[in-house]
């Protein structure tokens, strides 16, 4: 997402994903993630580069450790 490539986002996340605690106006499935992603962290920090350092799965949620 640092370079704008919205394609390279998609590859990491299911088009099946839903995130079920969302603000008011943002959506809850990939689209509204990216969104979130583009307007808040590289809008509002344009310099900002997250890692990920870890990720973990128990039946079907994921959480993500950055």
């Amino acid at each position: 997402m640092k370079k704008g490539n919205i394609d390279s986002f998609n590859g990491l996340i299911n088009q099946a994903f839903m995130n079920h605690p969302v603000p008011v106006g943002m959506g809850s499935g990939p689209q509204g993630v990216i969104s979130f992603c583009n307007d808040v962290f590289t809008s509002g920090h344009p310099g900002i580069i997250l890692t990920i350092h870890e990720q973990v799965l128990e039946g079907y949620m994921v959480t993500t450790g950055t």
